[in-house]
C-alpha cells in the first residue's frame, strides 16, 4: 500500500519488460527437454560429435568428415540427455567473452516445432563419457573396417580398459 492507501501499480512498460524479457533471460540456456527432436554435441568444438535423435537413433562423426559410425538404437534418450545437459550448458557469447585457453564444445538442440538452440559446453569429462558409451555400443560392423573408428573410438576404448 502506498501512503495514501492505494496499491502501487506497476508501469505497463516495466511489466512488459518483466514478463517478456526476464523469463527468456532465465531460461535461455535451458533446452526444452520434452520438445527435443535431436541433440548434437561436439567436444572439443569441431572434433568428435555425437548426434542423438528423439527416436533413439544416434551416430558419431568427426569434424566435417562426411561419414559416421552408427550407435545401436536406444542407447541414448534425447530427452534424458537434454535433462543431463541442462545444468552444464552456457549461453553463446562472443569469442572474446569465453574463458581463455579452456576447451569448449557446442551443443545444438533441434526442436519438434522447427526451432533450435545452440549452447556452449565446457565439461569435457561429461562429453567424453558420452563418446565412450557410444563407442562401446556401435552397430557391430561399424568398428571392423572404419578409419573413422580408429580416429574416434579406438583410443577411447583402450583407455577405459576394454575392447569395442
Amino acid at each position: 500500500m502506498t501512503p495514501d492507501g492505494e496499491q502501487a501499480r506497476m508501469n505497463p512498460f516495466v511489466k512488459f519488460l518483466f514478463l517478456a524479457v526476464l523469463p527468456p533471460a532465465i531460461f535461455s540456456c535451458q533446452p526444452k527437454t520434452g520438445k527435443i527432436e535431436s541433440i548434437s554435441l561436439d567436444f572439443p568444438h569441431g572434433e568428435t560429435r555425437l548426434t542423438v535423435r528423439r527416436d533413439g537413433r544416434a551416430r558419431l562423426s568427426y569434424g566435417a568428415l562426411p561419414e559416421w559410425l552408427t550407435v545401436e538404437s536406444g542407447v541414448f534418450d534425447a530427452g534424458q540427455l537434454a535433462e543431463e545437459l541442462r545444468p552444464l550448458l552456457k549461453d553463446m557469447v562472443a569469442s572474446e567473452e569465453r574463458p581463455i585457453g579452456q576447451p569448449f564444445g557446442m551443443v545444438s538442440c533441434q526442436y519438434r516445432d522447427g526451432g533450435s538452440g545452440e549452447y556452449y559446453l565446457f565439461h569435457g569429462e561429461f562429453a567424453e563419457g558420452l563418446f565412450v558409451t557410444a563407442c562401446r555400443n556401435l552397430v557391430a560392423e561399424e568398428e571392423e573396417s572404419s578409419v573413422l573408428y580408429e580416429m574416434v573410438c579406438a583410443q577411447r576404448i583402450s583407455r577405459t580398459g576394454g575392447s569395442g
